[in-house]
């Protein structure tokens, strides 16, 4: 009941990137000389420039709300939902795309998710899984930690303050560091998958203690939305995209 409740609390969230990538060794070498949590972004997309084309694709497809272009881009066996949902037709009807194409939350969730950048799950660069939340994070490294609660700040400079608001005292500032959230259950609504409202905050904790609030385009968490394509037949296909652990 826990994990269920978490899944749906994460999935409730919206987040953007940071603007700096990092290769995947520099941020394996931050992670293990550095256990207080540091997590550098990573974007291996630039070894494929073929990837690279058909992300800006993708990115102007999704600002544009084209679903022509996601469902033209849809794995005939693309896993839609922990729940047991497979292929283009489950996919559709799980983000009401069919009663609001427009509206979906699809279309904020994706947006976050290709914001961020990823790795390459093979040698030959056919398959991306996106964010590199997801793809690279060190799950089990921190053994006292529960890994579905654990994320990173995308950012620089970002300011952890005591209470939701502008206004509110600085607790700490922190950049790329390793976080986990803090659920408030009363924060907590049903998903909307047509026209949602996001809040924005975040209430998290750093692995040294530090609690507190951040916007919530500047921390992102393993168990959020994520992306796979595979290179099929010549054609990017999206193979996944779910949320929950």
């Amino acid at each position: 009941m826990q994990r269920f409740l978490v899944a749906i609390a994460i999935a409730l969230v919206p987040f953007g990137s940071g603007s700096i990538c990092q290769t995947e060794e520099s941020a394996v070498g931050r992670w293990h000389g550095s256990k207080s949590g540091v997590f550098l972004p990573i974007d291996e997309a630039s070894a494929n420039p073929g990837f690279v084309a058909f992300r800006d694709s993708l990115r102007s497809a999704v600002r544009q709300r084209d679903l022509g272009f996601i469902l033209r881009h849809l794995d005939e066996n693309i896993h839609a939902s922990l729940g047991g949902r497979y292929g283009p037709t489950d996919f559709v009807e799980f983000w009401n795309l069919n009663e609001c194409p427009g509206g979906s939350r699809f279309w904020h969730e994706m947006e976050d998710v290709v914001r961020l950048g990823g790795t390459f799950e093979d040698a030959e660069m056919t398959s991306f899984t996106m964010p590199y939340i997801f793809s690279r994070f060190p799950f089990g490294l921190y053994p006292d930690e529960e890994d579905f609660r654990l994320g990173a700040i995308t950012d620089s400079l970002v300011l952890l303050r005591g209470v939701d608001s502008e206004t509110g005292e600085v607790v700490d500032t922190l950049a790329f560091d390793v976080v986990k959230v803090v659920w408030e259950l009363s924060r907590i609504k049903p998903i909307e998958r047509c026209d949602p409202e996001f809040p924005e905050w975040q209430r998290i904790r750093t692995l040294t203690g530090s609690e507190g609030y951040v916007r919530r385009q500047s921390v992102r968490f393993t168990s959020q939305y994520r992306a796979n394509f595979a290179l099929k037949d010549g054609v990017w296909k999206m193979t996944f995209f779910l949320a929950g652990i």
